[in-house]
């Protein structure tokens, strides 16, 4: 009796279902096989942004805008035959509000281009690309009653371009290319510059910002020169902010949240092994399926199913012992895994650095903007601040604090904001997403 009792408990133990792969459930925002539901909306901006000079993208805050435009929108751009489109990718905004964008956009252009397109455009290096760029002229005309300084250094020392010589001209004439400026997240750039954006009130109009701003002025000239396409993205409470960029009449485009069948066999799909020796889950229809089941259940519980959550609670499932509803109740379901998707890689970059998982908590909280409770988001730090709340010093135990933030990264926490267009600047850091933050709270209190 003892032996079978004993091999019946063996035999129930062995059956749960485990995760093995933890990897295998992340959600890249970069990778095109994790875009499932997406397709029609990729083709509608794909022709919106091949025909048309100024599109508007605006979306809920982690409705997956960015994975859309990087992993759906360029990439079907590049693959079309034959090409039409150069797609110049900004999503950094740092520096002043003028000079900074424009090396941004520089950078940017500079890295798509890549050496043998630059190379039949005779350009040799980044600075011969920054003087043959039409950005600024010599001058941005005033509107009334609108008071404005003079242009900043910058732009008095550049040359005004002849209307039909300019590089985004050469670039559709000898490459057979048209540049489409792409400003994903654009509501960083006038959150930065907020004060800059509104007036008495009210938000500025695209007039006042091409008067105000000659980087802006340029843009407006190259649109209506139709040497450019221009798309911006934005998340649906920021949408207002975008009157400040029509320069022509826009089609606005409006990315909702996933439909949950698709993101069902998304899931699906991840869990399937690419071969029988590399199971992701061990005995799935031991407490797997249902479990993936109600997954979708409370993820869609308000219809439809918002991409970041989703990202946070399968990278969560890790912490689970076993993939059952009971585990999954235990931990407190959704909301639970979101929290121990953090601890769990904050116990990683404690491991990483030798130190305690109270001091990589405290460096996640200065990425955290509590200014609204009901609706914490993330914020931008410098990589001495957060060493500084990690309790590292910077002179004797750098490599302990890099540890740290690379294990962040790794495990998809945090993000780098290093301004790659400017040289010599201090790395500067954010949460991987706004919606991290409320689970970083959860998980120190």
């Amino acid at each position: 009796m003892l032996l079978v009792g004993l091999s019946l408990l063996w035999h129930g133990l062995s059956r749960k279902s485990w995760l093995l792969r933890p990897e295998a459930l992340r959600l890249d925002p970069d990778n095109p096989e994790h875009l499932r539901g997406r397709e029609e909306d990729v083709k509608r901006l794909f022709y919106a942004v091949s025909t048309l000079p100024l599109v508007f993208l605006e979306g809920e805050s982690g409705a997956g805008k960015s994975a859309l435009i990087r992993a759906g929108l360029i990439a079907a751009l590049n693959d079309a035959d034959p090409p039409s489109m150069l797609p110049v990718y900004v999503n950094t905004y740092t520096g002043d509000w003028e000079s900074g964008i424009v090396e941004q956009l520089i950078f940017a252009l500079w890295r798509e281009l890549g050496e043998a397109r630059c190379t039949r455009l005779g350009i040799a290096t980044r600075d011969d690309l920054r003087r043959q760029l039409p950005l600024v002229g010599s001058s941005v005309p005033g509107v009334a009653g609108v008071e404005r300084s003079e242009p900043p250094a910058f732009s008095r020392q550049l040359q005004p371009v002849k209307a039909d010589g300019t590089l985004f001209r050469r670039i559709e004439n000898e490459l057979g290319l048209i540049p489409l400026l792409i400003f994903d997240q654009f509501d960083d750039y006038q959150l930065a510059y907020s004060d800059r954006f509104s007036r008495q009130g009210r938000w500025i109009s695209a007039h006042e910002l091409a008067a105000e701003n000659s980087f802006w002025w340029a843009i407006r000239a190259e649109l209506e020169r139709h040497a450019i396409h221009c798309l911006f993205v934005t998340r649906r409470d920021m949408s207002g902010q975008l009157e400040a960029v029509r320069f022509a009449e826009p089609q606005v485009h409006f990315l909702d949240r996933i439909e949950p069948a698709y993101m069902g066999a998304l899931l699906a799909g991840l869990v399937t092994p690419d071969t029988e020796s590399s199971p992701v889950i061990s005995h799935p229809n031991a407490g797997w399926e249902s479990l993936k089941d109600r997954l979708i259940r409370d993820l869609s519980a308000e219809g439809l199913i918002l991409p970041i959550q989703a990202r946070v609670v399968f990278d969560g499932l890790a912490k689970l012992p076993y993939l059952n509803q009971k585990a999954y109740e235990r931990e407190g379901g959704t909301e639970g895994l979101e929290a121990a998707y953090i601890e769990s890689a904050v116990r990683f970059a404690a491991g990483a650095a030798g130190i305690a998982e109270s001091r990589v908590l405290d460096t996640l909280l200065q990425l955290v903007d509590e200014t609204n409770p009901e609706l914490p988001k993330s914020r931008t730090a410098t990589q001495g601040a957060l060493l500084e709340a990690a309790r590292t010093d910077l002179e004797t135990d750098l490599p302990r604090g890099e540890r740290i933030l690379d294990a962040l990264v790794q495990k998809g926490v945090i993000q780098s904001r290093l301004d790659e267009a400017a040289e010599n600047t201090e790395p500067r850091w954010s949460l991987y997403h706004d919606y991290l933050a409320r689970a970083v709270l959860f998980a120190h209190r």
